[in-house]
């Protein structure tokens, strides 16, 4: 796959560990929990794989903020629903979903997925959602994968070694849309905490179901006990938009995806203070501003080449999944 290469000359380039192509019997041999046929795999190994419980390194930043004097609102109070601008158009404050108003001389929008929901981004971002189950592994279970790699197929899916509490997460890599239940022509996310009885499509349950029986088959049919479409909002060329907002004043923006932007929440931060205080590196800001029509160039390769499908097509989402197998 063009990417997977690209990816092993970069580790050259910046001089890191290239990743090593393995056998399946060399698979079998130094991971005997992934005792599937791997049809058709031509697997690659890299030690220097990492991962992180998302939801507690998020938990412990929001911790660690309010420690610090930040102030988190939910609920209709803090749903904001209307930038609010003055005659200028330089933005003054927000409006939520209760009616309450914020005001104040810095407003950034890091609203992910949902930028496009209060603000016109001229397209730039397009939210794509990912469906993610997660098992719960008894404790022998926990004891035998414990040491399972990462496995990250550009085809099949993500799964990731089991968490503390015995969570073990599969993420599918099949991206969804939501062009035809969204408004202004955008795709928007629809999220569960809006649409409780919300499942994940069908099709790709199953088709993740059918990916995990090649090679932890044990597993593959087992029930889930959390299912969600989680959502990013995708730049065309994979780089944030990180930017002063171009026409007003007093906003800024702190968003775009690629699905893999999370690895850099201990830094990010850094970079949005450099932005909105004008000390960001040039070559870094010119990478990260307004951008309508950026696309990738023809040197970049493409992590993610199968084309979203839109969730008005598919099956099974709006109520908890049944397996197709």
């Amino acid at each position: 796959m063009p990417f997977i290469q690209a990816s092993i000359q970069s580790a050259k380039v910046v001089g890191t560990e290239t990743p090593t192509l393995v056998s399946t019997e060399e698979v079998h041999q130094t991971w005997p929990m992934l005792n599937g046929d791997l049809p058709g795999w031509q697997p690659y190994w890299s030690s220097g794989g990492a991962w992180v419980n998302a939801r507690e390194g998020i938990t412990r930043m929001a911790r660690k903020a309010m420690n610090s004097g930040v102030k988190y609102i939910s609920g209709d109070a803090g749903y904001v629903k209307q930038l609010l601008f003055d005659a200028d158009s330089t933005c003054i404050g927000v409006r939520c979903a209760d009616g309450s108003t914020y005001y104040g001389k810095k407003i950034v929008v890091a609203a992910g997925a949902a930028a496009g929901s209060p603000l016109d981004l001229k397209g730039q971002i397009v939210a794509k959602g990912h469906t993610v189950g997660h098992i719960q592994l008894s404790p022998e279970e926990v004891k035998k994968y414990k040491d399972i790699p990462i496995i990250d197929h550009l085809e099949g899916g993500i799964l990731f070694p089991p968490q503390e509490d015995g969570i073990m997460k599969i993420g599918a890599i099949h991206f969804v849309t939501n062009y035809a239940k969204s408004y202004r022509g955008m795709s928007l996310p629809r999220y569960r905490s809006d649409n409780p009885g919300d499942g994940v499509p069908a099709e790709i349950e199953a088709r993740l179901r059918r990916w995990m029986s090649e090679f932890v088959p044990e597993l593959a049919q087992r029930e889930w006990i959390e299912t969600r479409i989680c959502w990013d909002g995708d730049m065309a060329d994979y780089h944030f938009l990180i930017t002063p907002h171009p026409t007003h004043t007093n906003l800024s923006l702190a968003i775009g995806g690629s699905a893999h932007g999370f690895k850099f929440l201990p830094v990010l931060g850094q970079y949005i203070i450099e932005m909105m205080e004008g000390t960001l590196d040039p070559a870094i800001a010119n990478k990260w501003k307004w951008r309508p029509g950026a696309k990738l160039s023809a040197c970049e390769a493409n992590p993610h080449p199968e084309v979203p499908v839109d969730l008005s097509t598919l099956r099974g989402w709006e109520a908890p999944p049944k397996s197709l197998l």
